[in-house]
């Protein structure tokens, strides 16, 4: 018993900071798999869609563009891991009258669509959604200098 109470003492701390760290790669995984949604949901439905986010609420999501739905924060939502905030340039393009990504029905990223996207933990865990060198998608970048 003595054994298996030393290797859970150090096991439990080493897993639970892994599993800490997974949750910031998920939310950036998924961000980026939303990304891939709304590109591929423009080219085949034909409608440009939108992938907004709401720094204030952590929430981000996609909707339909210039449909009835646009600006109601409708469509598909995701909320935020617990502890993981946005960190957005105020200063970046707010187009669409807020922080958006959007692709054209062509399949194109809208001029005026967010360059990056940062999530993070703390000052120096993130992870950065950021557009492409070729412009015509988004890769992570991970422990980027904050804004």
């Amino acid at each position: 018993m003595g054994v298996l109470a030393t290797i859970s003492a150090i096991v439990v701390p080493t897993f639970s900071s892994f599993l800490k760290g997974q949750d910031i790669s998920q939310e950036g995984n998924r961000f980026l798999a939303l990304t891939k949604y709304a590109h591929s949901q423009a080219i085949s439905t034909g409608i440009a869609q939108t992938l907004w986010v709401d720094a204030r609420e952590n929430t981000y999501g996609v909707r339909e563009a210039f449909a009835y739905s646009e600006l109601t924060n409708s469509g598909k939502v995701y909320q935020l891991g617990e502890k993981l905030e946005f960190n957005i340039d105020p200063y970046a393009a707010q187009a669409f009258g807020e922080f958006a990504i959007r692709f054209l029905p062509d399949g194109v990223i809208e001029e005026g669509s967010l360059t990056n996207v940062i999530i993070e933990r703390t000052e120096f865990e993130n992870i950065a959604i950021i557009l492409s060198t070729n412009g015509l998608d988004y890769e992570i970048l991970r422990n980027v200098r904050r804004l």
